[in-house]
This record gives structure tokens, C-alpha cells and sequence, in this order.
């Protein structure tokens, strides 16, 4: 029940990230708050990381210009384009690209990887690709060949 609870909670703040950061883009730019998103959490995840985590500090410290890149790529340069994004589109629109991310995650992985998903792992993402049409549709699968697409 618990990890059920942290899930949906997880989502919730996830999703949440779309419709606050459309706000917030009526007040500042995507590189503002980019650089404030993170500033302002990066105290709470360094705590979170020692409460739970107990890191070895002197091998982070060893290996900060990869750690670095990763982050500025990874994290930063993620939501800086969401961020740009949502300038050009709905929150709604950005978030239900987002959810296709892990199933196309799998697919590269099968195409640079090698990696071989079981037939559930397929099904997984054939389900929740036509759940991400569903939605975007509307249940009118026919609006598919109407859409357009924006800078978004």
C-alpha cells in the first residue's frame, strides 16, 4: 500500500511540474526557472541523498566534471526544454508525450542495446502507448490523421 501511495504521489507531483511550470513561464523564461527549480532543491536532495543514501562524498567529489556533465545534460537540460516547450503548447499536450517516454526508452534500448523485452515487457508498452493515443484522441482514433504539430 505504501509504495502504491509513493507512486501516485510521484505522478501527482510529477504532473503537477507541467501545469505549475506553464504558469511560471508567464513571469520568467525557461533558463530562469530552470535555475531556480534546481537551486531550490538542490539543499533537500543532498539531504534526502545522506538520510537515505550515505553516498561516499570523497568519491562524488572524485568523479564532479562526469556527475556534472550528467546533470547539466540529464536533469537541467531536460527541463530547460520542457520548459521551452510549454511556451508553444498545452501542459496537457507535453505531459502526455512525456508518458510515451518509457516506452520508447525500451525501443531504443532493442535498437542500441540489444536488449530483448519478454512478451509481457511488449504488451507493457503496446498498452500504454494506446492508452497515451486514447487520451490524445479522445477515444476518435481518426483524429490521428488531422493532427499537426507546433514548435511545442
Amino acid at each position: 500500500m505504501k509504495a502504491s501511495l509513493y507512486l501516485v504521489l510521484a505522478t501527482l507531483f510529477w504532473s503537477g511540474n507541467f501545469v505549475v511550470g506553464q504558469a511560471a513561464l508567464t513571469s520568467m523564461t525557461p533558463v530562469e526557472l530552470t535555475f531556480w527549480r534546481w537551486t531550490i532543491a538542490a539543499l533537500p536532495l543532498l539531504a534526502l541523498a545522506q538520510l537515505v543514501d550515505r553516498p561516499d562524498w570523497r568519491a562524488v567529489l572524485r568523479r564532479w566534471p562526469t556527475l556534472l556533465l550528467l546533470s547539466v545534460l540529464g536533469m537541467s537540460g531536460y527541463t530547460l526544454l520542457l520548459y521551452a516547450a510549454l511556451q508553444h503548447t498545452s501542459a496537457l499536450n507535453a505531459s502526455l508525450i512525456t508518458a510515451a517516454n518509457p516506452a520508447l526508452i525500451v525501443v531504443l534500448a532493442v535498437f542500441m542495446l540489444g536488449d530483448r523485452p519478454g512478451a509481457l515487457g511488449w504488451a507493457g508498452i503496446g498498452l500504454g502507448l494506446a492508452g497515451v493515443l486514447l487520451v490524445l484522441t479522445g477515444g476518435d482514433f481518426g483524429r490521428l490523421l488531422g493532427i499537426s504539430f507546433n514548435l511545442g
